[in-house]
């Protein structure tokens, strides 16, 4: 969503009110992620809210709702993220939508106003599409890192083209064929009874080889249009030209 709001504001959105954004985020999940390196995570996380907040007192227990003593302490983490994403999400989308790259100066028409709002939204409808098909893959039918890495290279080449579109001023198209392999095993996946589940995993490991290779080729070709076009070299230095 960042990216997304730069390509049509160029502007990129590092924080929120000065505490909280994409920097912020980034840096977050790495920290979590070494210490559930460090951790046992199925004691930690499977632990219910009463027995993490016992520490505070009972009077903090019975000020809280009953379907939050009750909720694992992995359920509670996740719904504070989906709070938080969905915070930044709807400032980043109400930030585009009254952007003067959209509304203009007072020069537009209402008509053209709500076809360059449609327009940009256009431009979320493969990102939204790659969140469904995550949802409806069920979770007891694939083991859940395989869904995510692959899931994660997919988001990676559509955020990485975003950036390179929106500083080359070029359009950025509102279907991405990129996303069609793994929507297409999300469906197989989700609808085809004699698919085991090693051979789910094995369909979405090949995506994640498949996934890596487009990037790799996809990062290949666009340096070498760019140094083309800017007659220069990567990582290299060219040849002095004599006088």
């Amino acid at each position: 969503m960042a990216q997304w709001e730069e390509y049509h504001t160029h502007v990129l959105p590092h924080c929120v009110g000065k505490w909280l954004g994409v920097t912020e985020t980034n840096y977050s999940m790495a920290i979590i992620t070494l210490i559930n390196s460090q951790i046992d995570r199925e004691a930690f996380y499977r632990r219910p809210m009463s027995q993490v907040l016992a520490p505070l007192g009972d009077g903090v227990l019975q000020q809280l709702p009953k379907i939050v003593i009750e909720l694992e302490f992995r359920h509670f983490l996740m719904v504070l993220w989906a709070l938080m994403s969905l915070v930044l999400m709807t400032l980043s989308l109400m930030r585009v939508m009254v952007h003067p790259n959209i509304v203009g100066n007072g020069n537009k028409s209402s008509a053209d106003i709500r076809k360059a709002r449609l327009n940009a939204i256009s431009r979320l409808a493969t990102p939204f599409a790659l969140s469904v098909a995550a949802l409806i893959v069920p979770p007891t039918a694939v083991r859940t890192r395989y869904l995510s890495v692959t899931l994660g290279l997919a988001f990676s080449i559509l955020t990485k083209k975003m950036i390179v579109f929106s500083m080359a001023k070029m359009k950025f198209a509102a279907v991405q064929f990129d996303a069609v392999p793994i929507l297409l095993a999300a469906l197989w996946i989700r609808y085809d009874d004699r698919l085991t589940k090693e051979g789910a995993d094995f369909v979405l490991g090949v995506l994640c080889f498949w996934y890596t290779f487009r990037m790799l080729r996809w990062v290949n070709v666009t340096i070498n249009q760019i140094c083309t076009k800017l007659d220069i070299n990567c990582l290299s230095l060219g040849k002095r030209k004599k006088d």
